[in-house]
Order: structure tokens, then sequence, then C-alpha cells
């Protein structure tokens, strides 16, 4: 299962805390930088905490983003997230590949995630997550191609049951990996009806 480790890189935009995906393909082609992104942006937090990102270009029309969060012990926590951009026409995203910001990552794992992002004006960057249960269903129902992964749970028996009576295992959603065509999850994230969690993170930038 992927981990919810990214409580620094975006603060948990990336994942998502229950279950997990990925896809084997972008939504494009790497597009040009966002020289907009670019700079020193601060997260506006109604908890106090202290994270900035760095954003910058790299080559081969590749970004990063270097996240700090400042903790209250003094420490520093510090993710590099390695990106690219798609542009629809409609909306802006960041393809980040999975196994680029964790080590270690099973081959189930390996793909990427789509962060959405916008600008309410040059200073205000935010991003949005997709609702996983949307992905979960969308190829649960074969609208987007891909593979469903599930553990096993145990019930716990009633009180009634009897001593020949055992739990049964029950299936829960580990993680999806879709596996469709960039086009087709482009044309089903465009449609109306998509939604996001409602948690969105806003960073302002920092002037310098």
């Amino acid at each position: 299962m992927i981990k919810n480790l990214i409580i620094v890189a975006l603060v948990t935009i990336l994942l998502s805390a229950c279950s997990q995906w990925v896809s084997v393909n972008p939504l494009s082609p790497p597009a040009e930088p966002d020289k907009k992104m670019e700079g020193l942006w601060k997260l506006e937090s109604k908890e106090n905490d202290t994270v900035y990102l760095h954003i910058g270009e790299k080559a081969d029309n590749t970004m990063i983003a270097l996240s700090i969060e400042h903790k209250g012990d003094g420490s520093l926590d510090i993710v590099e997230i390695p990106f690219f951009i798609s542009r629809t026409g409609t909306n802006n995203y960041l393809n980040v590949r999975y196994e680029d910001i964790e080590k270690g990552v099973s081959e189930s794992d390996k793909g990427f995630i789509f962060v959405k992002y916008s600008f309410s004006d040059d200073n205000t960057l935010s991003f949005y997550q997709f609702d996983p249960e949307l992905i979960i269903s969308a190829v649960q129902s074969g609208k987007l191609k891909g593979e469903v992964y599930y553990r096993e749970t145990k019930t716990t028996p009633t009180p009634e049951s009897t001593v020949r009576e055992k739990s049964t295992p029950e299936k829960t959603v580990d993680s999806v990996k879709m596996t469709d065509t960039s086009e087709n999850l482009v044309k089903y994230f465009e449609s109306e009806g998509v939604k996001f969690l409602p948690e969105v993170l806003k960073f302002i930038r920092v002037k310098q």
C-alpha cells in the first residue's frame, strides 16, 4: 500500500489518507514549464504549520519543488519533488512519479500521481487532490482501465455466533493502478462531476 508520507511535500495533497492510486501513464508529455510557479511560496495554514515551497525549472521541460517544513524542535523536514506540467486547455496539472518521492516502492505502486493547481492571482497558488473514491469507482465500473488491489480484513464474530462460526474475510481496497491512455485520463478528469477533496492547499508567494 502506498504510504501517507508526504505531510511535508504539499502537506498530504499528493497522497490520500485511505486508499491510494497511481497511473501507468502521465496526462501528457511534459509541457513547457510554468514560469508563474517559479519562486518561493509559504503555506497558508490555520495550524501554524511553517512550510515553504521552493519551485524552479530543471532540464527537458521538467520542474522541481523543494518542500521545507520548520518543525517546533528546530529541525527541518525536507522533501524534493520532481514533476512536469500538463495543460488541458481548461486546467493545469502536476505529474509526479511516486517512486521519485519514496524509496523502495513496489512494482504495483510505481506510477504517476496527478495534482491540479491554479492561481487565483499572481501571488496565490492552490493545489487540489482528486477524490480517491471517485478513481476507485471509475476503475471498478470500467470508466477507466486499471487494476484494483485488495487486502483482506477479518470481521469480528457477533456475540450470537456459535463456536463453529468463523470470522469472514472482507476485502478492502488497498490501492488502484490506472492503465488507461493519457487521452482517456484527460477526458475523464476534465468531465463534469469529477470531485476533489475539500482540503485545498493554498500557498502565498514570498516576495524577495
